[in-house]
């Protein structure tokens, strides 16, 4: 081998070895909005700012984006976080210290088509940067392409439809159709606000190559028509109609979300959802429960009345409801911290079992290791208090690693004990229940009450 071969593969070896700060979204995923490429979604406070959505690159009209520019504009970033010059990732509580791969190359796992504002809707807790009907600045089928055709999604296995209104963008059927024949996808999910019915987003959900995701957000017309700034007629029965439509092949593959936002958190206005729902047999669907993002943490109210319409739903017969990842990181220390004031209110609304006791757990897994079972380990009473063996994750490149000081193991090795399982997942928490079915675990083992 030539000196110079040799010592180029050494000094790779020596940066790999290296602890520096990044995260999976930069070295691994890319939002593509209508005027700029973004590297996440996340979204944090830093001394009552709302960060976040960190940008990589603004887009002028017309301009040709290449998978070359978005690498660029990553190692651009990587480097600023790494030598302590100004960045808009400071305060991440997603950076990560530790031993990353070198970004010399564009490996896209995620990507999210978001490349529109165009909406048929309003809702009160959005932004014109969602509603505000600006049109792609850029080729965005040109840029998928280049993707494919430069290996930059070769190992891609997630794919996420937003906008705007998803199902209105230009060139959705055809994009849609190319990215389902062309990537393997494990998960692919379509945000949609479901008020006009799609037939190319019923097509593939027959197929099971997606799933989609819905937010309602009430509980009557004068609600939904406030909340999610619809000016028409019957819009939440529209929603609701569309949605039997889409779920008759497999309900699992529909996300119902409801946001906690002002106006909608009464116990009138989520029974009222709950009723429409049970009305409209569509208990067979995931039910996603989160906060208004501008909310920098939950109030104690707030987060009573989320465990209400958990416990509600759940009592109706719904197999799968959890809450997003960004909710549990403003949940924080407000149980612990204003414990007996919410037991005295779940008390008074006749919630006996909504939480989960930890005398009543004496071992349990964790299934999924990640950024949500930080915040479960770390900032919940119940793990404080009850005795945690290991993490179990899907992601065969986890096992025999340590998190948070534990070992990842896999799946399978449930069926060696009997231990109570906690699922630490929010958009993957139906999937896991699935695994889990899959390897005849019994139900019972899963933590069904919330782990506060």
């Amino acid at each position: 081998m030539p000196s110079s071969t040799f010592d180029n593969k050494l000094t790779r070896e020596t940066r790999r070895s290296e602890k520096s700060l990044s995260c999976p979204s930069l070295h691994n995923e890319i939002y593509l909005g209508p005027d700029e490429i973004r590297t996440c979604c996340k979204r944090f406070f830093v001394e009552g700012e709302k960060k976040g959505d960190v940008i990589l690159k603004k887009v002028q009209p017309n301009e040709d984006v290449t998978s070359e520019m978005i690498l660029k504009e990553k190692q651009k970033l990587f480097k600023k976080i790494n030598s302590g010059e100004a960045n808009d990732c400071e305060g991440c509580p997603f950076l990560e210290s530790k031993e990353w791969d070198e970004l010399d190359e564009l490996s896209i796992k995620h990507i999210s088509f978001e490349y529109h504002s165009v909406c048929n809707m309003k809702c009160a807790y959005c932004s014109e940067t969602y509603y505000g009907g600006l049109k792609s600045q850029y080729n965005v089928p040109k840029l998928f392409s280049d993707l494919l055709s430069k290996g930059a999604l070769s190992n891609c296995n997630s794919v996420v439809w937003g906008g705007g209104e998803s199902s209105i963008g230009q060139n959705f059927k055809e994009l849609i159709t190319e990215v389902s024949s062309k990537l393997d996808l494990s998960s692919h999910r379509v945000l949609t606000n479901a008020l006009e019915y799609n037939d190319e987003i019923k097509k593939l959900l027959d197929m099971g190559l997606l799933k989609i995701t819905t937010s309602i957000d009430a509980g009557c017309e004068k609600t939904f028509a406030s909340v999610r700034g619809f000016k028409g007629r019957s819009g939440l029965e529209k929603v609701m109609c569309n949605l039997v439509k889409y779920a008759e092949g497999d309900p699992g593959n529909i996300i119902i979300k409801y946001i906690f936002t002002k106006g909608n958190t009464s116990s009138d206005e989520l029974l009222g959802f709950c009723d429409k729902i049970i009305k409209h047999r569509l208990l067979g669907c995931s039910f996603q429960l989160s906060y208004d993002f501008e909310s920098e943490n939950v109030s104690t109210e707030d987060l009573v009345a989320l465990i209400f319409l958990r416990h509600k739903l759940i009592e109706a017969g719904a197999k799968n409801v959890f809450f997003d990842d960004l909710l549990w990181m403003r949940i924080g220390t407000v149980y612990e911290e204003n414990r007996r004031q919410i037991d005295e209110r779940l008390s008074e609304l006749q919630i006996k079992d909504g939480l989960a006791d930890p005398a009543g757990y004496s071992r349990v897994v964790v299934w999924g290791a990640g950024q949500l079972a930080v915040d479960l380990v770390k900032n919940t009473l119940f793990f404080k208090n009850t005795n945690f063996e290991y993490f179990v994750d899907s992601d065969s490149s986890k096992w025999g690693t340590r998190f948070l000081g534990k070992d990842v193991r896999s799946p399978e090795s449930l069926l060696e004990n009997d231990y109570s399982i906690v699922i630490s997942a929010a958009q993957y928490y139906a999937a896991i229940v699935e695994s889990a079915e899959l390897l005849q675990i019994e139900k019972s083992r899963v933590v069904r009450e919330l782990v506060l």
